[in-house]
């Protein structure tokens, strides 16, 4: 992204993240694009 504190706040953000435990056990894997645009004024 070319941004450092812009790339620092989304990642602490993301470690913050808590996703329930699977029933019986095991590992889930999570997988979501992140999408960023420029905006504009206003936007």
């Amino acid at each position: 992204m070319g941004n450092i504190r812009v790339e620092n706040c989304v990642v602490q953000a993301v470690r913050r993240w808590e996703f329930p435990k699977p029933l019986g056990g095991g590992i889930v894997i999570v997988s979501y694009p992140f999408n960023f645009t420029a905006g504009g004024a206003g936007d």
